[in-house]
């Protein structure tokens, strides 16, 4: 029997391709479907004769119970789910067709020049495209989406992203490790993508949905006999095991680390709250140094905890977990989170390559801790006296000028695998060391700030870095698009002709000057001063 042009195939007569692909099976008048004509491949249809459907409705049989090794990694993780649960994301008319050359350079881009920055996954270096797409499918297409270099593809992939996530969890109910860490690279390096604050919040909230329902952050004693049975209602029955994989424990730090990060950036949303049994998923991983990122992963868990509690301080709530802000002066709580600083430092190697991204993350945290209850009015409070002020102040602008001076000694081609927090660290900086040179205070100096570090030149560089980073990324490709690099040069020309209103003429000593993009990281004083640290502008600067 003939079949009509353009309409999905009847059931049982889908082309045999269509079929192992799992794909929907349009048919052309000239004979053949359209996926199949798309692709070139020689469409052949099924036997006329119609099997009759086996399946039937069974209660599943309960996992196996297993002890997960110590090394678990995405090449030999054990999933929840049939391998190809999720195989149909791949088959969407709407996404660019990636050859497995091409896969494999993005993940190498993802694995060598991003994951350095937030390390909250580890990938095996055996692990090829091939594999990663069959063991965890929506983490690789979230790394192609973060990963690709042209613009074009960029927002197709990453809109299928979006349109497959949508469906998996609203409309399938899908409850997955691999759906956490993908939701988690997608966000982490959110400033890869085309899209507004509006997803970022979105999409941190159904990471940490997917926290909650997974029941990550809580013990195995614990966290699964207190997620909801969503098996008892005809949905999904939650996962068994008797421990925790290392996979598991990174997802559920990386979910804190990336939440909060979004909060302090948005305003607008509340941080995964810290549970005890995530104190023990850092000891895990600092007792058993599977790999070596590991470190600076904890590292950065830590300051950023240090960073929660300190807003939490500013706001003055007494159930931070911490010190009831009612009973002692601010710089009370200022010197305890500043001892906690000095403790993460101290387990800081200095001798590795990697040392700045603790570094900056460690001076954001500290910036934000000087700025606890600061405003810029020069007024002090009662617990504050004018002189604290001024060595607040003070330290303030040294740990700006610390945090711009190690930025702006990173090699440009090293900005490609920056994560937002990088970008948003760079603006909380930048407008810290603009509001001190425009503060309005007699006490406070502001012709000495001017003359040792000007705004305007550390803003010219940022561009000319901006607009080489952007070449960088386009090299050998025609330019079809802007880029990220091109659009973020355009931001800060911008800032820079309204800044350039309220400044005077630069005059400043050369020797504060570093070569725009020289990438000598080396010649950063690692040195630290007495108060090194930011103010997060987000919360510490009355606008």
């Amino acid at each position: 029997m003939a079949m009509k042009p353009g309409v999905p195939a009847p059931y049982g007569r889908a082309c045999l391709s269509c079929v192992q692909t799992k794909c929907k099976c349009i048919t052309r008048a000239e004979g053949g479907c359209e996926r199949c004509h798309r692709l070139t491949k020689d469409c052949q249809r099924p036997a006329s004769s119609r099997r009759k459907s086996t399946r039937k409705l069974t209660t599943p049989t309960p996992p196996q119970i297993s002890t997960p090794s110590s090394s678990d990694t995405l090449s030999n993780a054990s999933s929840t789910k049939t391998p190809n649960s999720l195989s149909d994301i791949f088959c969407n008319q709407d996404l660019p067709i990636l050859s497995m050359l091409e896969a494999e350079e993005y993940l190498n881009i993802f694995r060598t020049q991003k994951l350095q920055f937030l390390p909250f996954l580890h990938l095996c270096p055996s692990i090829s495209a091939a594999q990663l797409q069959r063991e965890r499918p929506f983490l690789w297409i979230c790394i192609m989406a973060i990963s690709v270099r042209s613009t074009t593809q960029q927002i197709e992939i990453s809109r299928t992203v979006r349109l497959n996530l949508s469906r998996l969890m609203l409309l399938e109910l899908e409850i997955d490790v691999d759906l956490l860490l993908g939701l988690l690279v997608f966000l982490a390096w959110t400033n890869c993508q085309i899209q507004g604050k509006q997803a970022l919040s979105i999409f941190t909230q159904m990471a940490v949905s997917l926290v909650h329902d997974l029941g990550l952050n809580k013990s195995v004693e614990n966290g699964y006999a207190e997620v909801f049975n969503l098996y008892s209602f005809g949905y999904q029955e939650p996962s068994k095991y008797t421990a925790r994989t290392m996979e598991e424990r990174r997802a559920v730090l990386g979910c804190f680390l990336v939440s909060s990060m979004a909060s302090k950036f948005l305003q607008r949303l509340d941080t995964l709250k810290w549970t005890p049994y995530m104190d023990e998923c850092l000891d895990v991983l600092i007792r058993e140094k599977e790999v070596p990122a590991d470190e600076i992963f904890v590292q950065q868990v830590k300051l950023q905890l240090i960073a929660e509690r300190a807003v939490q301080v500013s706001a003055g709530k007494k159930d931070s977990g911490f010190v009831d802000t009612s009973k002692a002066p601010v710089a009370f709580y200022i010197k305890a989170l500043q001892s906690q600083i000095e403790q993460v430092l101290e387990n800081v190697d200095f001798e590795s390559p990697s040392r700045f991204i603790s570094l900056l993350h460690m001076h954001s945290t500290s910036l934000l801790i000087h700025g606890i209850g600061f405003s810029k009015t020069p007024i002090p409070s009662a617990d504050d006296s004018n002189m604290q002020r001024i060595e607040r102040l003070y330290a303030s602008f040294n740990s700006a000028k610390s945090w711009l001076d190690i930025f702006l000694a990173i090699p440009t081609t090293a900005y490609v695998g920056f994560p937002f927090s990088i970008f948003a660290q760079l603006m909380r900086a930048l407008v810290a060391l603009f509001e001190l040179s425009t503060l309005e205070d007699p006490a406070w100096d502001t012709s000495l700030v001017r003359g040792s570090t000007d705004v305007m030149l550390i803003l010219d560089q940022i561009i000319a870095n901006m607009q080489q980073a952007g070449s960088v990324q386009t090299m050998g490709m025609r330019a079809t698009k802007e880029n990220n690099f091109d659009r973020a040069a355009e931001t800060f020309l911008g800032i820079r002709a309204r800044w350039r209103l309220k400044l005077p003429e630069p005059r400043v000593n050369p020797s504060f000057i570093i070569e725009p993009g020289s990438g000598e990281v080396d010649q950063v004083p690692w040195n630290l001063p007495e108060h090194w640290g930011f103010s997060d502008i987000f919360t510490s600067w009355d606008h």
